[in-house]
């Protein structure tokens, strides 16, 4: 939890997001971690052409993408092919998708596992892969 702490502290420091939003995430954050149920990830995936290691790894407790998207910071950054995707899988990252997408997240959570984006960009030589644990 120190590492998510420390980079909702970054985004502060940056400017990309104000002291109030900062201190809404933080307290997602400490919510998700103190939450009775077991805590819901998204999990991102970039890997190089060839490459068994991610490139990047980024883990979102499902709370935090939730703030996230509510303040709109997280939709405008996520490539269109990744919003068809996870379009197919009925999850539209707006708010009244939103309310939606905790309902699916729960549901999937239960199963383990599941893979929402699947990307595979042939001229760059990279995949990307979005799912939730």
């Amino acid at each position: 939890m120190r590492e998510e702490k420390l980079k909702i502290l970054q985004m502060l420091e940056k400017g990309k997001v104000s002291a109030v939003e900062a201190a809404h995430l933080l307290d997602a954050l400490e919510r998700s971690e103190t939450a009775g149920d077991r805590a819901r990830w998204l999990r991102i995936r970039v890997y190089e052409k060839d490459k068994d290691q991610p490139k990047v790894k980024i883990n979102l407790p499902f709370s935090l993408l939730r703030l996230l998207a509510r303040v709109g910071k997280l939709k405008e950054k996520i490539p269109e092919t990744v919003h068809e995707q996870l379009r197919e899988k009925g999850i539209e990252l707006s708010e009244e998708g939103l309310e939606n997408l905790d309902t699916v997240i729960h549901e999937m959570s239960e199963k383990g596992k599941v893979m929402l984006a699947d990307v595979i960009d042939e001229e760059k030589g990279q995949k990307v892969e979005i799912y939730i644990e």
